[in-house]
Parts: C-alpha cells; sequence; structure tokens
C-alpha cells in the first residue's frame, strides 16, 4: 500500500485509519545498498578521517565525505555532523587541527599512533573492498 500525502487542508483524522496506518512512510532508499562492515562508526570513523588527512592534507568536511565514500565506506546519519564530531574529538588528542570554518589538517602525531591507525584503516579498505568485489560493484 502506498503512503497517503495529506492535502494542506486536510487533517488526518479525515482519512481513514486504514489508510493512515501501514505502508512505508519513508521514501525508498537512494543508497548503495549497505552492510554493517563498512558502516564507519565511533573510532573507525576518527582513525580513517585522521588517516585521509594524514594522507591529503587540509580538506574540507564535503571532501573528506566523498573520500570516504569513494573508498568504499558509508557514514550513517547526518554524515557532515558524524564528520565534525568525530574530528572535534581528534582536535582533543591533538592529531588533527582546524584550519577555518570547515577546514581541517593533520597535526603532530606519534609514530606509533600513526602506525596503529594505518594498520586499522587499511584492513577497513580490504573488508570494504571485500564486500564491493561481492556485490559486483
Amino acid at each position: 500500500m502506498a503512503p497517503v500525502c495529506l492535502s494542506r487542508f486536510q487533517r488526518p483524522f479525515e482519512v481513514p485509519a486504514s489508510e493512515r496506518i501501514g505502508g512505508s512512510v519513508r521514501p525508498a532508499c537512494h543508497r548503495h545498498d549497505m552492510d554493517d562492515s563498512r558502516i564507519l562508526r565511533g573510532i573507525e570513523l576518527r582513525y580513517a578521517l585522521t588517516e585521509y588527512l594524514a594522507q591529503h592534507g587540509t580538506c574540507s568536511i564535503s571532501t573528506l565525505i566523498d573520500g570516504l565514500t569513494y573508498q568504499g565506506f558509508v557514514i550513517p546519519g547526518n554524515p557532515a555532523k558524524s564528520v565534525s564530531d568525530a574530528l572535534r574529538w581528534e582536535m582533543a588528542h591533538s592529531r588533527v587541527c582546524r584550519r577555518g570554518r570547515g577546514l581541517y589538517g593533520p597535526f603532530y602525531m606519534p609514530r606509533s599512533t600513526e602506525y596503529r591507525i594505518h594498520q586499522r584503516v587499511t584492513a577497513l579498505r580490504e573488508r570494504a573492498n571485500q564486500i564491493r568485489s561481492e556485490a559486483g560493484t
């Protein structure tokens, strides 16, 4: 059953309950088929962003989102908000610095931390590539 669209002047109670309840209320998703193993959250998102900045230098938030999407990752929810929150955490730990509104760049990082982040992000990329090849994209 298709969702019911109310006109500006109709009130919900004027539409029968059988037409209001049931069916999908959200539009179809236009994103790729998602698998939880390539969705970035928490520490994985922070590490992927830090690694991307270390490799590419100063970037805007939209560039970071596009770069991670190109690598096969998905950022759930509001990607810009998730990225800025993750970068705020990294700024508190002095791995990333803010260069302007919406611009972030790499900062000093100990070699051991850089190695650990690099190893973890490499494993994440391999897993994302494996999922992409299984999906045939």
